[in-house]
């Protein structure tokens, strides 16, 4: 499974209709999943972190690129994930959720943080994985027995 594969899998369970609530959703999504990953480190937190890397990709129309870094996930990749919250809320501000009208700096630091939250989400999924694939198949598995329960909505694990 490629990360295209898996974006076309995902965002089959996304409820989100309007883009605006979906760029929104995605990014304070990807902040507090990231938390609860550091707080408890499982395949499943990993895979939900990546669900809103997809819906990120999906929306924005954009192919994440996994940059030479260290890090795996950690304290440093939420300090990362705020300064892609703070770009991006300055588009929302000032150029109404348009990333494309916004200048190249703004575009340039929202991609280059974008991909350093994504290689480090990778470089996580390859050391303590294996691959970023058993993470994928097992976050598609775990979202479609949601959706055939119709829970796909709401809060926790045990839904």
């Amino acid at each position: 499974m490629t990360f295209n594969d898996y974006v076309g899998q995902a965002m089959t369970t996304s409820t989100f209709k309007k883009r605006e609530k979906a760029i929104t959703c995605g990014l304070f999504g990807l902040a507090g999943e990231v938390h609860e990953y550091l707080e408890s480190p499982s395949k499943d937190e990993l895979g939900d972190c990546f669900w809103y890397i997809a819906l990120l990709s999906k929306t924005l129309e954009i192919i994440p690129e996994r940059i030479d870094i260290i890090s795996h996930v950690s304290l440093e990749t939420k300090d990362v994930i705020d300064e892609l919250q703070e770009v991006a809320k300055k588009v929302y501000r000032d150029y109404d959720y348009d990333f494309v009208s916004a200048p190249d700096t703004l575009s340039e630091k929202f991609m280059i943080r974008f991909n350093q939250v994504y290689s480090c989400l990778m470089n996580t999924a390859f050391t303590i994985y294996g691959s970023p694939q058993a993470v994928w198949e097992r976050n598609i598995e775990k979202l479609f027995d949601r959706m055939d329960r119709g829970v796909i909505k709401g809060e926790g694990d045990n839904r």
